[in-house]
């Protein structure tokens, strides 16, 4: 016990859920590797459908307690009504300030500017000091998706929010070398600027010699084809590819198989081999 104790403490607030593949990967998995070394309380938005699956929610709560991780799991709301918006704002907002003032932390690590923004009160009143890992440009994105607009109040105050965390942070996490270009044409040190892009543990994922042949060469398009994620560019790289023998293989939540044939259709390209 006295071990952990002596353990540099981390306060670490993440927006994705742990029991989501994207947070068992960019989240915990990092988390469970740096336990060896300091001693973290994790508090993480989760999915109701998640929370309901005991069996699954036991098993992630035994994975992390075996790391002496602190884990709370709250659970996200994607309300549509603003006053249901609001109240679950403050009450993880509250959360926050409740156990980063009781507890002793030698740093917070916001992961992404949704997590600056529910510790902002945190961050200011208790003038904890604090790692913004802002990925990336959240509000900027929100803009190329067409889910806010330059000139709205929100825009405006999610950049406010994220100027104030760049600004008082001890250091800066950001996921490609253009985004860090930006970041120091905007006045910020290169010495408080990291890239730490994403990754997959080799461990899991890995070339499976029984499973090579030679009658196809399999690809994988994994994850998201909406909005931020342009599947065109990979439509017409296969379409110049369709030369070879190969199969592609998506695997997304997006739109079911028929869609995306309607869509290569449309735009008059070959892509015979897809699933």
């Amino acid at each position: 016990m006295s071990l952990i104790q002596s353990k540099p403490n981390i306060l670490y607030i993440s927006t994705d859920g742990v029991m989501e593949p994207l947070g068992q990967s960019q989240v915990l998995s990092y988390i469970k590797a740096l336990s060896a070394s300091f001693s973290f309380t994790l508090i993480s938005a989760e999915k109701q459908s998640d929370l309901l699956d005991l069996k699954k929610f036991h098993l992630a709560k035994k994975g992390i307690a075996s790391k002496s991780i602190t884990w709370h799991p709250l659970q996200f709301q994607n309300a549509s009504n603003m006053i249901k918006k609001i109240t679950h704002f403050l009450h993880f907002s509250w959360f926050i300030f409740i156990i980063a003032f009781k507890n002793k932390h030698s740093l917070i690590h916001l992961r992404s500017l949704i997590s600056g923004l529910l510790a902002l009160p945190t961050l200011l009143l208790l003038r904890k000091k604090f790692i913004f890992d802002m990925r990336g440009f959240w509000a900027d994105e929100r803009v190329d998706r067409s889910k806010l607009k330059r000139s709205s109040v929100t825009y405006r105050l999610l950049k406010k929010v994220e100027k104030i965390l760049l600004n008082r942070s001890e250091a800066i996490v950001c996921l490609t070398n253009e985004s860090k270009a930006l970041l120091l044409a905007d006045g910020y040190a290169e010495s408080k600027v990291f890239v730490i892009r994403t990754c997959a543990d080799e461990k899991i994922f890995y070339p499976n010699p029984k499973l090579t042949t030679n009658k196809h060469i399999n690809f994988v398009h994994l994850g998201s084809t909406h909005t931020a994620y342009d599947l065109m560019p990979v439509l017409n790289f296969f379409h110049h590819f369709s030369s070879k023998n190969f199969k592609l293989h998506v695997v997304t939540r997006d739109f079911v198989l028929e869609e995306l044939r309607d869509t290569i259709k449309k735009n008059d390209l070959f892509i015979p081999n897809i699933e």
